[in-house]
């Protein structure tokens, strides 16, 4: 039988998953939708303009990935360790997010290689990643030593 503290816990985890990919998700969005604003004017591969509603898409497409991995990564100790894996693979993430719309509206009308679109997407990246990757080591933070401290 469960105790009162036991259910206690698996609240917070559950609560814990569901902010971290809340987040991932938010700041997902904004850095692709910031990353490829100069591709949000070209038609996509199935001729629409809804950049905004491919990006969305995108980033909860991609979230999905993101929580397997976040499962195994929370397992990881010391917390310095996890951060710099956890950054990692966020940043991979995205990186893999904005080479999917790099792909779709522009790769996708022109002859690029995948070394090319791979090296174009970095250039419309990399500021965005970094401020991103900021942002998200701030927030988790932040929620990190909200966790522990009321653990």
């Amino acid at each position: 039988m469960e105790t009162k503290d036991s259910i206690s816990r698996k609240r917070k985890g559950r609560i814990r998953l569901f902010l971290y990919w809340l987040m991932f998700v938010l700041i997902s969005f904004v850095q692709t939708a910031i990353a490829m604003s100069d591709l949000k004017d070209r038609p996509s591969g199935d001729l629409t303009f809804h950049f905004y509603q491919d990006v969305l898409i995108g980033s909860l497409s991609i979230s999905v990935f993101y929580m397997l991995l976040l499962l195994l990564v929370l397992r990881i100790r010391p917390f310095v360790l996890q951060l710099v894996i956890h950054s990692l693979v966020v940043m991979g993430l995205w990186f893999y997010e904005n080479l999917l719309v790099f792909g779709d509206r522009e790769a996708g009308w022109s002859t690029y290689s995948l070394g090319a679109s791979a090296y174009h997407t970095w250039d419309y990246s990399l500021w965005s990643i970094s401020l991103a990757l900021a942002v998200f080591f701030l927030v988790l933070k932040v929620m990190y030593n909200k966790f522990e401290r009321d653990k």
